[in-house]
């Protein structure tokens, strides 16, 4: 096994290729966002506790109002914690044919792509403007993807908040990884 960071290793022989990405090594961050979700959990459930003391319909709507907003934060916020604490992506290029999983204890859905069909392995470069950008890359939030390829008509993206040097070694595994299965799948 070869370790390209404290998040990134590589299992590699002649014909494949398996890496796998862990979502977050860092674990004061890990902490700070599970305080902040119990915190909110605490906050709503007393809001929500205090829903049934009310007797005004029209502050009963707006306190329905705010806790479906409290219940899609609630949700993002727990994904996301999830996510950074036991979330993996794991990649496999392998008998012709590139496979991911967005892996979370175990769990997750495995997405398979022909090699054949696979062309422009490259750095995601995010088009969506800069506060949009900024906000699907800080800590709280899933996303961030760092690594792009193009198969058939889609562009599928993966890799979530590399570093330019992780990058760049798993785009040259992958290139070449992808091509030599590529090229075996054609054999067959």
């Amino acid at each position: 096994m070869e370790v390209i960071s404290n998040r990134t290793s590589v299992v590699k022989n002649d014909k494949d290729l398996s890496i796998v990405i862990s979502a977050s090594a860092d674990k004061r961050k890990n902490n700070l966002l599970l305080a902040w979700l119990v915190a909110w959990t605490l906050c709503g459930g007393y809001i929500i506790y205090n829903y049934f003391q009310l007797t005004d319909n029209k502050m009963k709507v707006m306190t329905l109002i705010w806790i479906a907003f409290w219940l899609y934060f609630e949700y993002t916020i727990a994904k996301a914690w999830q996510w950074k604490r036991f979330g993996k992506e794991v990649i496999k290029v392998k008998d012709g044919k590139l496979s991911m999983k967005r892996d979370i204890q175990g769990r997750g859905i495995v997405y398979s792509f022909d090699a054949r069909h696979i062309s422009d392995i490259r750095k995601f470069e995010d088009k969506t403007p800069g506060w949009l950008k900024k906000l699907g890359e800080e800590y709280w939030s899933i996303g961030g993807e760092s690594l792009s390829f193009r198969h058939e008509q889609s562009e599928i993206k993966f890799g979530f908040q590399l570093s330019g040097d992780e990058s760049g070694q798993l785009i040259s595994l992958l290139k070449y990884y992808v091509k030599m299965n590529a090229a075996v799948k054609e054999e067959k």
